[in-house]
């Protein structure tokens, strides 16, 4: 009787491990989304939509174009006012702070984080604006910001 329990559990593990991604990778995707955010992050203070539309339509290009997919960066570029970034002199987005990571299968994680902005008085935050974002694998394997969604 023991041998077939334990045959059972072989059956069922391998056919967890068949259906889905393991820990390991699970982990790797979930570490690579987030570098992508909080780099994507340090690039908002970057785009000023104080400037000229022709001009923010550059510098969402410039700076977020690495980081994000065709899509989403197409959407900005039509619509420069639905792009994040520097929105008045002061605060400013300083950083991205993921709160939580949610691997999607083996081609997406779901990030839940604040927009932490800051004053030049202390560089402490004085506000956060939290945000829904999709972090995709791309066919060449790089990882991208797919989707944003401000929840403020």
């Amino acid at each position: 009787m023991r041998t077939t329990h334990t045959l059972g559990t072989i059956v069922v593990a391998l056919a967890l491990g068949a259906c889905g991604p393991d820990a390991d990778q699970q982990a790797a995707n979930r570490t690579a989304a987030v570098e992508v955010v909080e780099a994507f992050g340090g690039r908002l203070v970057h785009v000023s939509k104080l400037a000229p539309v022709d001009s923010v339509a550059n510098q969402i290009r410039d700076q977020f174009g690495p980081y994000v997919t065709t899509l989403l960066l197409g959407g900005w570029l039509t619509d420069p006012a639905s792009a994040p970034g520097r929105e008045v002199s002061s605060p400013w987005p300083a950083r991205i702070e993921v709160r939580e990571a949610t691997p999607v299968g083996n081609t997406a994680v779901d990030i839940e984080a604040d927009v932490v902005y800051v004053t030049s008085v202390d560089g402490e935050p004085s506000m956060r604006r939290p945000v829904s974002i999709r972090v995709v694998k791309g066919q060449d394997g790089d990882w991208r910001i797919g989707e944003w969604i401000n929840r403020s």
